[in-house]
């Protein structure tokens, strides 16, 4: 049997799924069709990364420190700062979307990316604020010294995770590839969750 592959914004997925375009979508979407079968297969972890050359978190605390308790920001504080999103080819976009419809920022400049890893960088050099996903060994935010000049923060009642899912059609001709499929998606997730866990000397979550 052959798979194609095929990479679009999350925004689409749901819309190629229920078109018939594709017959397993994996990402963070949102549907709800009682025709579909959903598994969960992923969490992230998300934070709202503020520079600390922006002086709005504590002087002296670390981005371990506040990757593991986000400091608590209010939504005022970042008014007029620059702000870095993603566009709509990644999955930080509609995270970003959900901050903006949950709390009215007026911001400074805004900057547009089409990666996850360079929107990192980027709030790494101080560029500007960001809500994405990202690993307790803030990859991407690390400086070429080391260092990580980031604080992981929060707002009140901004989620800090988000869920991926795969889903796909109850009666799909490929049930049995498309079920076995996962399972191996799920077990590398999984291994790649067990290092990551490792290497900070913390549990990790596992999806029931």
């Amino acid at each position: 049997m052959n798979m194609d592959i095929v990479t679009c914004g999350e925004m689409l997925l749901s819309e190629k799924l229920l078109e018939g375009a594709i017959d397993l979508a994996l990402g963070a979407y949102e549907l709800n069709n009682p025709n579909y079968e959903r598994v969960m297969v992923t969490v992230e972890q998300l934070r709202l990364l503020v520079p600390q050359s922006f002086g709005i978190t504590p002087e002296g605390l670390t981005w371990e420190e506040s990757f593991n308790s986000p400091y608590l920001l209010q939504p005022e504080q970042l008014s007029g700062l620059n702000c870095i999103e993603a566009d709509a080819s990644i999955g930080s976009y509609m995270s970003r979307r959900a901050l903006e419809q949950q709390y009215n920022i007026i911001h400074g400049n805004t900057i547009t990316v089409g990666s996850a890893d360079l929107l990192r960088k980027m709030i790494a050099m101080g560029l500007g604020y960001g809500y994405v996903s990202v690993h307790g060994e803030g990859g991407g935010l690390r400086l070429e010294d080391g260092t990580i000049p980031v604080v992981a923060c929060t707002l009140p009642g901004l989620p800090l995770t988000r869920y991926g899912q795969a889903a796909y059609s109850r009666t799909s001709p490929y049930l049995e590839y498309i079920r076995e499929f996962i399972r191996i998606f799920q077990e590398n997730i999984l291994l790649q969750e067990e290092k990551i866990a490792a290497a900070l000397h913390r549990p990790m979550h596992r999806l029931a």
